[in-house]
């Protein structure tokens, strides 16, 4: 079974993915919405994202909005 690879992403291009700001980004994932795939040493270390998780994130706001 072959398994692929996570296209990751810093919080700048999954801002640009979403239409918010970066520290929008940093908000979501704080609350648990956006899950970071990996990230750095440190308090305010880099983190990245899973790009297909950005989009998911990205479809059900837009869901939401649309209810």
């Amino acid at each position: 079974m072959a398994t692929t690879t996570p296209e990751l992403i810093d919080a700048a291009e999954a801002a640009e993915i979403l239409h918010m700001s970066r520290r929008h980004v940093s908000r979501l994932a704080a609350a648990g919405h956006l899950t970071p795939a990996a990230k750095g040493r440190g308090v305010r270390g880099l983190r990245l994202f899973d790009r297909a998780d950005v989009i998911a994130l990205k479809a059900k706001l837009a869901a939401k909005a649309a209810d």
